[in-house]
């Protein structure tokens, strides 16, 4: 009866944070209706932020209960889900062309923030001065995005359709506050029912977190993404996702090494020469064919996937190996 409420109590977290994250995107669509503001930036800062809020709040919250394997493994699983499952089906349902003026400067930070990451890593801690510098890159990326904002602003022509109402905002604010809530309260959920998962099936807590947790909080932006896809809108699903893993990096790592004080955040040795290391191969794989081209390719993304779930093959025969032993 215990095993069955743990793994209930699981899945309705998971649907917390699902339904919060549909009630935090609406609202940041809705605010591109009201203000005009493109899409694209909107969907590399505000989006990525609503659909990165449950790999944020998951880790954060796991650190904060000193489960650092946990953060550290949900949070590059996201990630590695986000770059190789997530956009990856998108490519293949419908590979499309690519507007290098908005994808690239974008692209070319998260390929450096790749490989900063890894450096970081490599004393097996993210202490206190890396902490401050990916937090300090963060809140530099929405400074320019502000001004892409203001600059997309003064493009537009004021109508009167562009000013809203009272009671469009009023949803707008009300969506965001639920959804925000239900992201926390659903992340809660994962974190303490996950741990107590992984201790009844015998699973290391940073398994838990590459795998089952890491796949949970990237629903969100699998289902984002979808939805851009159907409305043939690739641009705005690699804005969601390279914006979604930027923000990972610096705020998750950032404020995951602030928050474990003068600890730091402890990375695991396989963290280091696996993990990261896919993530930046799957990542260049993502990115340098569209700079090359300008498009996605159907090739691309079945590669994407194959490594996927190759990658996480691997793992579950880890995990099969070291519980028969």
């Amino acid at each position: 009866m215990y095993q069955v409420l743990i793994i209930l109590l699981f899945i309705l977290g998971l649907f917390f944070i699902i339904k919060g994250s549909d009630f935090l995107i609406d609202s940041c669509l809705m605010l591109s209706k009201l203000t005009s503001i493109s899409q694209v930036i909107i969907g590399a800062t505000l989006v990525s932020v609503a659909t990165s809020l449950p790999e944020i709040s998951v880790s954060l919250i796991a650190v904060a209960h000193d489960l650092h394997d946990l953060a550290v493994g949900n949070a590059i699983g996201s990630m590695i889900c986000n770059v190789a499952l997530v956009i990856g089906a998108a490519i293949v349902i419908a590979p499309q062309k690519v507007s290098l003026k908005s994808f690239k400067s974008k692209a070319l930070l998260l390929i450096f923030l790749n490989f900063v990451l890894f450096i970081f890593c490599i004393n097996l801690k993210i202490g206190l001065i890396e902490s401050i510098i990916l937090v300090s890159i963060c809140a530099m990326f929405f400074y320019i995005n502000i001004l892409e904002a203001k600059k997309s602003l003064k493009e537009h022509k004021k109508t009167k359709s562009n000013i809203g109402i009272k009671k469009d905002w009023a949803i707008l604010f009300f969506k965001f506050i639920i959804g925000t809530l239900a992201i926390f309260i659903g992340a809660n959920m994962l974190v303490h029912n996950g741990e107590r998962l992984a201790y009844m099936l015998n699973i290391g807590s940073e398994v838990i977190g590459l795998t089952i947790i890491a796949f949970s909080t990237s629903l969100p932006e699998l289902i984002t993404t979808m939805s851009a896809v159907k409305k043939k809108s690739m641009e705005l699903a690699l804005g969601t996702i390279i914006g979604t893993n930027i923000i990972n990096i610096t705020l998750l790592f950032g404020f995951g090494g602030l928050l474990a004080g003068r600890v730091g955040l402890n990375i695991s040795k396989s963290t280091l020469s696996v993990s990261i290391p896919l993530l930046i191969f799957m990542t260049l794989m993502l990115i340098l064919p569209i700079l090359k081209t300008s498009k996605t390719h159907r090739i691309q993304g079945i590669l994407l996937i194959a490594t996927y779930l190759l990658y996480t093959l691997i793992i579950l025969s880890t995990l099969i190996t070291s519980t028969q032993a």
